[in-house]
C-alpha cells in the first residue's frame, strides 16, 4: 500500500488565534474519483487540503501510463469552511492517481501548528465506531467513523440519521442553545431554535440570545454587521460571519451578494481572477469567467486593470507603456500585440503602423513571401501579396536585385555585374532570366548581352534548332533565327567551304580539303555538285568527279564518261 499525506492548512478563521487540533476522516477515494474530508477544528475557518509533497501516489495509467508518482510540490486540492461549531466537509476531486492511507492532517495558524493528526482510511462498509453507520455514510453525513457520537450531543450518529430532523454532525441542529440530546428529551422541535429550552430572541433575528453570546453578535440588534442580512439568516443559512460586513473581503457586503447571486464567502464567484466588487465596478458578469480580464480598478484609463498591469509588467499609470500610440488596453484586448514593446513582431514598424495600416503586428512578414513588412514598404510592393517580395529589401549596389536575395542565390551584393556580360545581376535575374554568374548562359560563345540585344536566345546554343549554335552562325554569317542555313555555318579547319562538324558526321577529313583526291573540294562535292565527297568517282564510270566537272561532263553519269 503507498502511503500518502492530507495536510489541513487552516489560513483564515474567525475565531481564536489559537489553532484547535483538527479532527479528520476521510473516504476511501478510487483513481480517478473523489476523495471526501470532514474536519473539526476552530469555528468559521478556512482550511486548505494538500497532499503532501515527496508522498507517492497510486498508480494513474490513464494519466500517466502507470508506475509510482510523487509529488514534487504540495498539490492543493481544495479549501474547507467550518461552520460555527466547527465542523466541516467537502468532497474534492483526486488530480492524480488515488492517495491512500493512513491520513495525516495538521492545522496552522499564525505561529501555532498542531501536532499531526493520523486517521485510517476506511473501507465504505466498515464502522469503527459501531455507532451503525459505516465509513462511507458517516463521510456523507460529515461525522466521524471514530466517534460513535460526532457532535457530543449524547445522541449516536446512527440515531440522529435514522430518527431525522438532527444533523448529526452539529451539538445544536437548529441553533436554538440546547443541545439536540436535550431537545430529544424534552420533545422540542431540534428544527426549531425558537422552543429551545430558555430560548429568548430578544431582536427577532432568529438566533436564541445565549447563541448571540456565543458569537459576539449584538442581541438588541438584529444585523450586528449592517450588511442587510439578520444575524441569523447568516448564521443558519448563508453560513456567512455575522460580525463582518463583508465576510469574503471582496468589497460587496454580504447582502449585496445575497441578493446578486453571488457567494458571499468566496471573493471570486466565477474564479475568473477578478473579486466580484471589481466586477460590480466594471459592469462585467461575476458569473462568467472569460470577461473578468476586463474588470478592476485602472487607473489610467487605458482600459487595462490595474491588477493585469502588475501582472504584464506595464506601468499603471500611463495608458501607453511602449509609447506606440496604443492604449495597453488595445494592445492587449484588440490588437494582441506586446504593451511593453513599440515592435512586437520586431519587423522595423512600430505597432500602431501595422495595425492601422493593415499589416499584422504580431508578424514580421505578413505575406511569408520572404521579405519583412518594413523592406517592402521601403520598396513599395505589396506587403499582402508574396510573390512581389524578392523586390523588396535593400539593395547595396544598386543592380536591382535585393541584397538578401543575392545572398541567397550567390551573386556579390557589392558588385552590380558580377560575370561582366553588361547586364546587372538585377536585369538577369528578373528580366532576362539568364544566369548572373555565367556571362553565357547558354554556352554558345556568345554573351547574354549580345544575345538578349541581338533577338537570339541566350538560353538556347542553337536559336534556331538547326544544328550549328548561335556563335558559330554569328562567325559563318548565317541567319541564327533561321534552321535551313545552319550548315554552312562552324568552323572549317581545312578550310574546303565544309564546316568540320558537318564533316566529323559525313566522315570526310576535317584536315584534308579534297577528301577523295577528285579535284572537288569537299564543301564543293557536298554543297554543289551533290557527288561523293568520299567517293573519287561517284557514278563509276572511271572518270574522276573533278576530270568530268571540268569538261562540263555529267559526275553522277557514266554514259558520258571517257576513261
Amino acid at each position: 500500500m503507498f502511503v500518502s499525506s492530507i495536510v489541513l492548512l487552516v489560513v483564515s478563521t474567525f475565531g481564536s488565534a489559537a489553532a484547535a487540533v483538527p479532527q479528520l476522516a476521510v473516504s476511501e477515494p478510487e483513481a480517478g474519483g473523489t476523495l471526501t474530508v470532514w474536519v473539526r477544528s476552530d469555528p468559521y475557518a478556512q482550511l486548505t487540503i494538500l497532499a503532501a509533497a515527496g508522498q507517492p501516489l497510486a498508480p494513474a495509467p490513464t494519466v500517466f501510463g502507470g508506475g509510482e508518482v510523487r509529488l514534487d510540490a504540495p498539490e492543493v486540492l481544495g479549501t474547507v469552511w467550518t461552520d460555527a461549531q466547527g465542523y466541516g466537509l467537502a468532497s474534492f476531486p483526486v488530480p492524480i492517481g488515488a492517495p491512500q492511507g493512513p491520513f495525516s492532517a495538521v492545522a496552522a495558524m499564525g505561529n501555532s501548528v498542531s501536532d499531526p493528526v493520523t486517521s485510517t482510511v476506511l473501507a465504505p462498509g466498515d464502522d469503527p465506531d459501531q455507532d451503525g453507520l459505516g465509513a462511507q455514510a458517516e463521510a456523507l453525513a460529515g461525522t466521524s467513523p471514530s466517534d460513535p457520537d460526532s457532535d457530543g450531543d449524547g445522541l449516536s450518529d446512527g440515531f440522529e440519521v435514522a430518527w431525522g430532523g438532527f444533523d448529526p454532525a452539529r451539538l445544536d441542529t437548529d441553533f436554538g442553545g440546547a443541545a439536540d440530546g436535550l431537545e430529544y428529551a424534552l420533545g422540542t422541535d431540534p428544527q426549531n431554535p425558537l422552543d429551545d429550552p430558555g430560548a429568548v430572541d430578544t431582536d427577532g433575528d432568529g438566533l436564541p440570545d445565549p447563541v448571540e453570546s456565543l458569537l459576539h453578535t449584538d442581541p438588541w440588534r438584529p444585523d450586528t454587521d449592517w450588511d442587510s442580512l439578520s444575524d441569523g439568516f447568516e448564521y443558519i443559512t448563508s453560513r456567512t460571519d455575522p460580525t463582518r460586513w463583508d465576510t469574503d473581503s471582496d468589497g460587496l457586503s454580504d447582502g449585496d451578494e445575497v441578493g446578486a447571486g453571488t457567494d458571499p464567502r468566496d471573493a471570486d464567484s466565477d474564479d475568473g481572477g477578478a473579486n466580484d466588487g471589481e466586477e460590480a465596478g466594471s459592469g462585467t458578469d461575476p458569473h462568467a469567467p472569460q470577461d473578468d480580464d476586463h474588470a478592476g480598478a485602472d487607473w489610467d484609463g487605458d482600459g487595462l486593470p490595474d491588477r493585469l498591469e502588475l501582472l504584464l509588467g506595464t506601468v499603471m499609470f500611463g495608458p501607453d507603456s511602449d509609447g506606440d500610440n496604443l492604449t495597453d488596453g488595445d494592445e492587449y484586448f484588440t490588437t494582441g500585440t506586446d504593451p511593453t514593446r513599440p515592435d512586437t513582431d520586431w519587423d522595423g514598424l512600430d505597432d500602431h503602423t501595422e495595425w492601422v495600416g493593415g499589416t499584422d503586428p504580431t508578424d514580421a512578414d505578413t505575406d511569408h513571401g520572404g521579405a519583412t513588412d518594413l523592406e517592402e514598404l521601403q520598396s513599395g510592393t505589396d506587403p499582402h501579396a508574396p510573390q512581389d517580395d524578392v523586390h523588396a529589401g535593400h539593395d547595396f549596389d544598386g543592380d536591382g536585385i535585393p541584397t538578401r536575395i543575392e545572398q541567397q542565390i550567390g551573386t556579390l551584393y557589392f558588385l552590380p555585374d558580377c560575370d561582366g556580360d553588361l547586364l546587372t545581376d538585377g536585369e538577369e535575374y528578373f528580366v532576362t532570366g539568364t544566369d548572373p554568374l555565367d556571362s553565357d548562359t547558354d554556352g554558345d560563345g556568345l554573351d547574354d548581352r549580345v544575345e538578349w540585344f541581338g533577338v537570339t536566345d541566350p538560353h538556347d546554343a542553337d536559336s534556331d534548332d538547326g544544328g550549328a549554335t548561335d556563335g558559330e552562325e554569328s562567325l559563318a554569317g548565317t541567319d541564327p533565327n533561321a534552321s535551313g542555313d545552319d550548315e554552312r555555318a562552324g568552323s572549317d579547319f581545312d578550310g574546303d567551304g565544309l564546316p568540320d562538324r558537318i564533316e566529323t558526321l559525313l566522315g570526310s577529313y576535317t584536315w584534308i580539303a579534297d577528301s577523295d583526291a577528285d579535284l572537288l573540294l569537299d564543301g564543293e562535292e557536298y554543297f554543289l555538285t551533290g557527288t561523293d565527297l568520299l567517293s573519287w568517282d561517284t557514278d563509276g564510270g572511271g572518270e574522276s568527279d573533278g576530270a568530268e566537272v571540268l569538261a562540263g561532263r555529267d559526275p553522277l553519269s557514266q554514259v558520258d564518261d571517257q576513261p
